[in-house]
């Protein structure tokens, strides 16, 4: 009969669970509140992990608990459960020993529409016994009124005239009221074994547990998709042995060596095949031919993407048509003539100038590359020195080792003894003959100068006389006394005394002066070659001086523009650097202000709440989050340094030209402004995530606080009608139940009140549920803006 003022909607929910009261399961009471407050709906994946843990227990794990149950009063006090509680305690929802649960839906279904359940036996199997029917009264305890477990006649009854149906007791609840020797002593009642052994039970199969809270504690209800089979008591193993409502765990793969890679679903068995069939725990085989590896199901897109038989198209295409498997690509791109490969050659010369060729073609090209690549290595034709072909032609013009072949004796000369071989060395020079001032002309070798002066002495002796009988001579005919007034040759009107033209001395005297002027021309063509002999080395020492000049003033220009353009380029990395730092901090700086609202929304629970199992199973959630998205953030950051690290390494070589290293630097800033950009979005991403947990988890946290108030208003009205020694009668407890529900409903707590707040301003602004925007949350992007939402 329905308490008067009680809701019919609440009686209707708590059928299947018996009367609900401050010490009935906490998940139910708060999923009954959030169906029927509208509070919000409820994730997928938490319902169904509160299905898999309330009505999914198996039989090994019920009867563990209960075997715990007695073992923990066994160690304890030395009695069993049985013997510690008062035969008048209630259990399973503060119901009596024996209780009636009734099946949700039409009385007209299939299956056993109620049944009455025994704690006895339940604890005594342990495992669920529920009667079919009522069980008589001769079967039932007189102490607890519960069938009587190990039943025993009271001798004190027999010995008073009192019928025996009357004088049934549980060994146990005997033992409290009668003493210990009473009850050990006490005989069986064989009759009353016999009648319970043939009442009727239902399956085990047609009870769904769900654990308390605290977990000390199985609330059993009918479930209307349970077992509908029923049989004697006497007989349920054989019943219950192959039963196919029985729940058991999927343990999909057989024979895992990890058991928590197991799968864990929990169904019951006449379903079990249909589950494995399409399991994700489930051993395949890849879909790739070659391939034998069994995956589990969930794997099997990962390890088909990754496998190593996947059928394979060369990078390179549509320009290489080659196809194969993943495992052979690396050996194909080895010999691929369309794979882009680097020059390699290096300039191993230590200088600011050295480096490695930036150059990178396809290998089909690259041979002819290497032909003509100023990288690639020469050797010195006259020390023999390897270096770069850049370096070849400035270094074999300035190499100290330089010789030449000398073209008159074909002697190996070092070029800066050309003057000094020349002058005393060579064999092969021509030079004039000694006696070339007495008539000799001849330009002889200098090697057969000796032989020249041995083969031609007579020739040179007679040059020698006739040039000195050519000399002027006194006449015999003049007198020893005199004196002539003009003694020199040059003077021919003297040199005559007898005043006669003598014409031999004449012709003498002209071959006299013709020679002096002869050897004073040659001494002034001697000062004027020797003149300039010296003007052409001064001017080969200026050329000299102008060129390496030249050559000095190129190569520090060169090293300017390059320190320059090294100089611009760590300008640009440091900017990027900070901009990264920037943008790190602004998240951290996000990612603390969240986590701080976090910390203070649990301040305040922990006041507002004073039973927080719950709240700190949540925040303990939310903080293994926050520490997933600061691994995350963590991973980010070190791939923007990896990534600037490399885009560092890679555009180093191209400093040599100033070109190469704008085009360089040009093409890694636009790479590392689209991963900065990637980076932004995925850290506003996270952070937007995070922001909805914490959303959600306010709105759980509301949801849970408004049953607790309920029944913190119906604990407080009770605690007082106790202290004003009034006793609560059911009845009354009932309409204390309904009054809470209305009064809650029309005066909801402060966090309720809020999201009441929250609800009526979605409504309003036509919006079912409105969120404001997330810390960190970029703005909405439109084709104005020339972007694409569908490309981003």
């Amino acid at each position: 009969r329905r308490a008067p003022g009680r809701p019919r909607e609440e009686e209707e929910d708590n059928a299947s669970l018996g009367s609900v009261t401050p010490r009935s399961g906490v998940d139910e009471v708060a999923a009954i509140a959030r169906a029927k407050n509208d509070v919000g709906e409820e994730d997928p994946a938490e319902a169904a992990r509160k299905k898999l843990k309330n009505g999914r227990m198996t039989e090994r794990e019920i009867t563990d608990f209960y075997a715990t149950a007695e073992r923990r009063a066994l160690m304890t006090t030395g009695l069993t459960p049985a013997r510690l509680r008062h035969p008048k305690a209630l259990w399973n929802g503060d119901r009596p020993a024996l209780c009636k649960l009734t099946r949700a839906g039409k009385p007209d279904s299939a299956g056993a529409w109620e049944c009455f359940l025994s704690r006895n036996y339940t604890e005594g199997f342990k495992k669920p016994t529920a009667f079919a029917s009522a069980p008589p009264a001769d079967v039932l305890c007189e102490s607890c009124g519960d069938v009587a477990w190990d039943p025993v006649r009271d001798q004190s009854s027999v010995r008073g005239k009192v019928s025996s149906s009357l004088g049934v007791w549980c060994r146990a609840c005997l033992c409290a009221a009668r003493g210990d020797r009473a009850g050990e002593t006490a005989p069986e009642h064989g009759e009353c074994v016999a009648a319970v052994n043939a009442l009727k039970v239902v399956c085990r199969n047609a009870l769904a547990p769900t654990k308390t809270q605290r977990g000390d504690e199985i609330l059993w209800r009918m479930d209307k998709a349970g077992c509908p089979d029923v049989c004697r008591l006497c007989d349920r193993r054989t019943m219950e042995t192959n039963c196919a409502y029985a729940v058991e765990e999927c343990c999909l793969p057989r024979g895992s060596a990890n058991p928590g890679d197991c799968c864990r679903q929990r169904v019951r068995r006449h379903d079990m095949a249909e589950h494995r069939a399409s399991c994700d725990h489930r051993l395949v085989k890849c879909e790739h031919p070659g391939c034998d590896r069994m995956t589990q199901a969930r794997y099997a897109v990962s390890h088909a993407r990754l496998c190593e038989n996947r059928p394979f198209a060369c990078p390179n295409r549509p320009r290489c048509e080659w196809m194969g498997t993943r495992a052979g690509v690396e050996d194909h791109l080895e010999e691929c003539l369309h794979e882009v490969i680097p020059c390699g050659f290096v300039d191993s010369f230590k200088d600011e100038c050295a480096g490695t060729c930036a150059v990178t073609l396809p290998r089909v090209q690259m041979m002819a590359h290497k032909e003509i690549c100023r990288y690639q290595s020469a050797v010195c034709k006259h020390c023999g020195e390897s270096m770069a072909l850049r370096r070849h032609g400035q270094h074999e013009a300035t190499c100290s080792a330089r010789f030449y072949k000398c073209p008159n004796c074909a002697q190996t000369v070092h070029k800066l003894r050309k003057v000094q071989h020349d002058g005393t060395v060579c064999p092969g020079v021509r030079v004039d003959c000694m006696y070339r001032s007495y008539g000799c002309d001849e330009r002889v070798l200098k090697c057969d100068y000796a032989r020249h002066h041995r083969e031609r002495f007579d020739e040179h002796a007679v040059m020698v006389l006739r040039n000195d009988a050519n000399k002027w001579a006194r006449p015999a005919s003049s007198a020893p006394g005199d004196e002539p007034s003009n003694p020199r040759p040059d003077e021919p009107e003297a040199s005559n005394p007898t005043g006669k033209s003598d014409g031999f001395e004449v012709m003498v005297t002209r071959h006299e002066l013709t020679r002096a002027d002869l050897q004073r021309v040659d001494a002034t063509s001697q000062r004027l070659s020797a003149g300039l002999d010296r003007e052409i080395a001064s001017a080969r020492e200026e050329i000299a001086r102008v060129e390496d000049e030249v050559y000095v003033d190129a190569t520090a220009r060169l090293a300017l523009d390059m320190r320059r353009a090294r100089d611009h380029m760590r300008v640009l990395v440091k900017e990027t650097d900070d901009e990264v730092q920037a943008f790190e901090t602004k998240l951290m700086a996000e990612t603390l202000e969240l986590y701080n609202d976090s910390l203070a929304m649990r301040r305040k629970a922990e006041r507002e709440l004073t039973v927080k199992t719950s709240l700190d199973e949540f925040v303990a959630g939310y903080e293994r989050s926050l520490r997933e998205v600061r691994a995350e953030l963590g991973d980010l950051t070190r791939e923007v340094g990896e990534s600037t690290l490399r885009l560092s390494t890679a555009i180093s070589p191209a400093l040599e030209l100033k070109d190469e290293i704008e085009r360089t630097l040009v093409e890694g800033l636009d790479g590392l402004e689209a991963r900065i950009a990637n980076l932004e979005w995925r850290g506003a991403d996270r952070a937007a995530i995070a922001w909805e947990k914490t959303q959600d988890a306010r709105e759980n946290f509301r949801a849970r606080c408004k049953p607790r108030v309920r029944q913190q208003m119906r604990l407080e009205e009770k605690m007082a009608l106790l202290e004003g020694r009034k006793f609560v009668t059911p009845d009354e407890d009932a309409a204390l139940r309904a009054k809470n529900y209305v009064d809650s409903e029309k005066n909801p707590p402060p966090l309720a009140i809020a999201a009441d707040e929250e609800r009526d301003d979605a409504a309003a602004s036509g919006d079912e549920r409105t969120i404001p925007p997330a810390p960190g949350t970029p703005p909405e992007i439109s084709e104005s803006d020339g972007i694409s939402p569908a490309g981003i």
